[in-house]
């Protein structure tokens, strides 16, 4: 599960930024080389975001133009959260834009949740969700992990993005 972050690129939209990235890794090109015939829907908005391009997995030897600022892994009741909250539902491993409105009510809600560490209220508030390889399914130790891991995630993000600037995503990978 991963939050990231890249340049803000009016005109744009979710699926602009996930072609950008695409065809960056596809075809280890680097923003130099990148032409129109490379990115799938070309439009040259999208030339600016590769002044934003990386390497951001060395290990793959590919580009990318996202930064990666929360990782989570099996902590599916904040998985869960992103998807009801911000994907309407829809669990396909999308990449999702995440306004900092929604940050900061997730921040809020783990917040709370820390003030009243009890098995009901994090039932009530943020449920464990079953699915594949989605973790443990109980309110333990490394549910309230989770929570807390979620919080420090939350306050670097907000303390270092500028949401006019910057453009905050979600992804799973499951």
């Amino acid at each position: 599960m991963y939050l990231t972050k890249t340049k803000r690129v009016k005109g744009l939209k979710t699926e602009d930024y996930s072609k950008v990235n695409e065809a960056l890794g596809k075809h280890k090109k680097t923003p130099k080389t990148l032409t129109n015939e490379n990115i799938e829907g070309y439009k040259p908005e999208m030339d600016e975001l590769l002044s934003v391009a990386h390497k951001p997995y060395a290990i793959f030897d590919c580009m990318g133009i996202f930064k990666e600022v929360g990782y989570w892994r099996k902590a599916n009741q904040i998985h869960n959260w992103f998807v009801k909250s911000c994907q309407g539902g829809v669990d396909e491993c999308q990449l999702t834009e995440v306004n900092e409105g929604k940050l900061k009510k997730l921040l809020g809600i783990c917040e709370k949740l820390l003030t009243d560490k009890t098995e009901e209220n994090a039932k009530k508030t943020l449920a464990p969700k079953q699915g594949f390889f989605f973790g443990s399914y109980e309110i333990n130790e490394w549910y309230w992990n989770d929570i807390e891991e979620t919080v420090k995630i939350l306050k670097e993000v907000l303390a270092n993005t500028d949401f006019k600037e910057e453009i905050v995503f979600y992804r799973s990978s499951w």
